[in-house]
């Protein structure tokens, strides 16, 4: 089919209008990423207050972690538990691999199955697991923080107990 001249300019008008929302997102998306990877590389060097640095500094705030408490309230409790995390007789680091994502220009949902390992300071052995992360982030001032979070480890119904080592 042939299209006329009003109809090319009318197709590449309505392009030109929705161009803008399609590079948001994809701008959007790519901070997004960067900001999840710019997470690990704090955690992997320890780096606490750089990590903290990518939460909500928000007092009210709750995160669901693999903690025996449930939930972990407020950005001061959850650098109590960083500090727990980060204890350099653990050697803790973790790689997040991003699975989807949805973003608009304020709050953006992130599912990650994440693998975390450690150097048992007893047994003097690596031990490793994978996990699933959903990240809720809003955006603070042209930054993507991390509102909410939820860890979870998938459990085995026969037994109750949680699968360490369960593979995407």
């Amino acid at each position: 089919m042939v299209l006329d001249s009003l109809s090319r300019f009318a197709l590449a008008s309505f392009f030109m209008l929705l161009s803008p929302c399609v590079f948001a997102a994809t701008a959007n998306e790519t901070a997004l990423r960067e900001t999840i990877r710019q997470m690990d590389d704090a955690f992997n060097a320890h780096n606490i207050e750089r990590f903290l640095s990518f939460y909500v500094p928000d007092p009210d705030s709750i995160y669901f972690e693999a903690e025996k408490s449930l939930q972990i309230k407020g950005i001061d409790g959850m650098k109590q538990y960083a500090k727990t995390l980060m204890d350099p007789r653990w050697q803790m680091y973790q790689h997040t691999t991003i699975e989807s994502l949805a973003v608009d220009q304020r709050l953006a949902v992130i599912v990650c199955i994440q693998k975390a390992g450690w150097i048992d300071p007893d047994k003097k052995i690596e031990q490793t697991q994978m996990g699933r992360f959903t990240y809720v982030l809003k955006k603070v001032d042209g930054r993507w923080l991390v509102w909410h979070e939820h860890n979870s480890l998938p459990d085995d119904y026969e037994t109750g107990k949680a699968i360490f080592d369960a593979k995407p």
